[in-house]
């Protein structure tokens, strides 16, 4: 777990470039839904340009907050560094059974933007940075929700 972090924020350092200051980014809605698995999940993470968020599993909703100013910082940084009028449709390798699925909605004005995330995919180091925080942030708070 520590290696993944340390990893993260070597990506984040990369991708956003050392000594910048703070990016900002606007949306109207940021999406992350994990699905599949051996366990079946599905769960939601929806944040808005606030920072307020909601936490759903399947379609019921189990918690609502704010993210810190720090994450909602963050969360903006990873969301500019990523190419989005790039993006191919999913990053996913067929041959895993059982994967994870990790898909990446953003939302800004009228457009929407939306990739997939699968376990053994390769995505971009951007977008790659951005599924996996948005994965640990819905851990996080999803855990949260539940105590």
């Amino acid at each position: 777990m520590r290696a993944r972090s340390v990893l993260l924020l070597l990506v984040l350092l990369l991708v956003t470039g050392c000594g910048q200051g703070s990016v900002s980014f606007d949306f109207d809605e940021v999406r992350y839904t994990l699905t599949g698995g051996v366990a079946g999940f599905n769960r939601v993470l929806q944040v808005k340009p606030d920072g307020s968020y909601e936490v759903f599993e399947e379609t019921q909703s189990i918690g609502r907050g704010r993210l810190a100013g720090a994450d909602l910082r963050q969360l903006k940084e990873l969301l500019a560094a990523v190419e989005w009028l790039e993006l191919q449709p999913a990053y996913t390798d067929p041959t895993v059974a059982d994967a994870l699925f990790g898909t990446v909605l953003l939302r800004v004005g009228e457009q929407a933007h939306e990739t997939v995330v699968g376990t053994g995919g390769s995505p971009p180091p951007a977008v790659a940075a951005l599924a996996e925080y948005l994965a640990e942030e819905l851990s996080r708070l999803y855990l949260h929700e539940r105590t």
